[in-house]
């Protein structure tokens, strides 16, 4: 079978008993349904709310002077 969107290839995904996901053809162009599952990244649903990263604090700058510099 053949689908012109993934959209419309996972209404009919959806009436299957077993797992099966659409793809998109590299000679056709077109979507199709697969069960195959081996070497097939499944996408991680979205997050809602991104994980905080934490911010490294930067040591102060201190410029140097003839003070501070060793002879």
């Amino acid at each position: 079978m053949r689908f012109v969107d993934a959209p419309a290839a996972l209404v009919v995904a959806e009436r299957y008993k077993f797992v099966v996901r659409p793809y998109q053809c590299d000679r056709c162009g077109a979507f199709h349904l697969t069960g195959r599952r081996k070497g097939k990244r499944i996408p991680r649903p979205a997050r809602k709310d991104p994980p905080a990263m934490p911010v490294a604090k930067a040591a102060p700058f201190r410029q140097r002077t003839s003070e501070t510099m060793e002879p």
